[in-house]
């Protein structure tokens, strides 16, 4: 089925347009996004409703899931003021595209690493990918860690969980301020129990939203929602926080505010 339709995987590495226009991450703010484009972004819509966010919301960090690429020239792809990195975890031969995880920033990494999942999904027998993302802070010696992650779909829980083990090697000797955030796919209760455990060893918390906007969140059937930000030396500005409608995605975005918690910032 893959090689009638023109789609391979590709080796784990990493794609960038270098445009930072930053030092280091600021202390006070740190605006994130969080969204499932579902390979949307070549859409006037999605490119509407992404200007519209960067105006209003100035996020330092869009960690972006399902995104697609010219393969040719990937660098084509450009966002105000912000570089990029993209975990790919497969290529469309035929439509001369590359998909993957994509994390923007203002700031420049000192560090960035791709994990693509051991198992594959079935059908188009694809692993899924995250992007580890390293950044230094404003008047700190401690960086702040960042995992942008598609979780592994259709497969049993078993391979979930090997996915989430994988992801915690590349987190887990970080002791400074970290961001897990993603679409992982926590659609019955096992895997959703699976990625809190993972929380707790993290010691991370999950950012909550008010009551409306966690109605927007993108669920299967009644599930619980797919996407999630959990966070760690930080505090949420829970006046920013907030989850928009959307008409270029099936996921809508999670915008949030942070600020650096004082005990991070020598």
């Amino acid at each position: 089925m893959r090689s009638l339709l023109g789609i391979q995987s590709i080796d784990a590495q990493v794609l960038s347009h270098e445009a930072f226009t930053q030092d280091a991450m600021a202390r006070h703010s740190l605006r994130v996004v969080n969204w499932n484009i579902a390979k949307n972004n070549r859409s006037p819509i999605w490119q509407t409703e992404l200007a519209a966010i960067l105006s209003q919301y100035r996020p330092d960090l869009l960690c972006l899931q399902e995104v697609s690429l010219d393969a040719p020239q990937p660098q084509s792809f450009t966002l105000q003021s912000m570089g990029w990195h993209l975990a790919p975890n497969f290529v469309h031969r035929r439509q001369q595209q590359i998909f993957g995880v994509l994390t923007a920033s203002k700031v420049q990494q000192r560090r960035c690493h791709s994990l693509q999942s051991h198992h594959c999904e079935p059908l188009l027998n694809t692993p899924k990918a995250a992007l580890i993302t390293e950044y230094p802070l404003a008047q700190s010696e401690q960086t702040l860690l960042v995992a942008n992650v598609h979780g592994i779909n259709f497969v049993s829980t078993r391979k979930f969980q090997a996915q989430l083990q994988q992801l915690e090697a590349g987190l887990i000797h970080h002791s400074g301020p970290l961001l897990l955030s993603g679409d992982f796919n926590t659609w019955n209760p096992s895997r959703m129990q699976q990625l809190w455990t993972l929380g707790q060893r993290l010691k991370l918390q999950q950012v909550g939203f008010q009551p409306d906007c966690q109605r927007r969140l993108k669920r299967f059937l009644r599930s619980q929602p797919l996407d999630h930000i959990f966070y760690r030396g930080l505090s949420v500005v829970t006046a920013n926080t907030r989850v928009l409608s959307t008409a270029a995605s099936d996921h809508p975005p999670m915008c949030v505010e942070f600020t650096l918690n004082s005990r991070c910032s020598t």
